[in-house]
């Protein structure tokens, strides 16, 4: 990524329960202390970076604000150091979606993601795991995420939209300047949307003249509640929109959760207790693997932005909301 400019360093973060900072090393190496030490001190927190920022700290106010769609907006997902003007425009359809438009733009997509949809993209997913897994075998130790985790939702989702998984570093790379170097650099973040956007256009003006069987022909096909064919700017900003960075996150965890080794690199990963008792073992491995979201030990690995309509002006950042648990299993 040698053609990426490097972002402006924030200052290091010396009191986080007034001047919390969710980029800092601190925060990315070991999060657990920190939203320990916010959870203790207040529900909310508040921050003047990226603009004057605020965090709920607690299960209840995450749910209160996720569920106040009056006083609070989807339509920025990503606290950075600057605040663009919202418009009308709906950039990445349902993600960025308040009521009424959030529920018909999240039904349009449930079909290509119902069970019997996803049982039949199951022995390519199967096939792209042992694909990876061919290629670090023999080394004995890996990072997972790096490796092994990162590659599987791009790889699906380019195979569930019909585009060559060979391209699968592209949106890695996209991901990267959009959610993490483009936090703090404007002109990174525009470039992967620029970027991102023309290869877009691309598959979807071929599929005009000639249809297909994937991800992006189905949304071209699909119609609005008013029984109107989507626009261009809907499909575009929805196609990408499955493919998340905290999917790989959640994916390296699940691993992790399963580590036998002392010294994993997740202070919550409940290894040694879940395979110190087989049967244990067995059930840990079956929540985790079939997405029960009671045992997934990495919920705080995506940090999600609210703007706040009305009153003093601010960003939302998420944080992991789940109390630890060293026993995942027996929730």
């Amino acid at each position: 990524m040698s053609d990426i400019s490097q972002p402006t360093a924030h200052p290091p973060v010396t009191d986080w329960v007034h001047d919390f900072d969710h980029t800092d090393s601190q925060w990315t190496e070991d999060p657990f202390p920190i939203w320990d030490e916010l959870r203790a001190a207040s529900p909310v927190v508040h921050t003047e970076r990226f603009l004057g920022c605020y965090m709920p700290t607690t299960y209840e106010a995450v749910r209160e604000i996720a569920n106040n769609s009056e006083h609070f907006s989807s339509r920025r997902i990503i606290v950075r150091d600057v605040r663009p003007e919202i418009t009308s425009r709906n950039s990445a359809p349902p993600i960025t979606s308040d009521p009424p438009v959030h529920k018909p733009a999240k039904q349009l997509l449930l079909p290509p993601f119902t069970p019997d949809a996803m049982k039949k993209l199951e022995p390519r997913v199967r096939a792209i795991c042992n694909e990876l897994i061919d290629g670090f075998i023999t080394e004995g130790r890996l990072d997972a995420a790096e490796r092994y985790t990162k590659h599987i939702p791009v790889r699906a989702i380019a195979h569930m939209l019909g585009i060559p998984e060979t391209d699968s570093d592209l949106f890695i790379r996209w991901i990267h300047m959009i959610l993490e170097l483009g936090i703090k650099d404007e002109n990174t973040l525009l470039q992967a949307v620029h970027e991102m956007s023309a290869y877009f256009s691309t598959h979807i003006e071929a599929r005009k003249n000639k249809p297909t069987d994937d991800l992006i022909s189905y949304l071209m096909n699909a119609r609005d509640k008013d029984g109107n064919p989507l626009e261009d700017s809907h499909v575009l900003g929805s196609a990408p929109a499955p493919d998340r960075r905290h999917r790989h996150h959640l994916e390296r965890d699940r691993l992790l959760a399963l580590a036998p080794c002392p010294d994993a690199r997740r202070p919550r990963a409940p290894g040694r207790r879940a395979w110190a008792d087989p049967d244990r073992g067995r059930r840990t491995a079956a929540r985790l693997f079939a997405g029960d979201d009671g045992a997934r030990s990495g919920q705080g690995d995506h940090d999600l932005g609210l703007s706040r309509e009305g009153g003093q002006h601010g960003s939302v950042v998420f944080p992991g909301c789940e109390p630890r648990s060293e026993d995942v299993s027996g929730r």
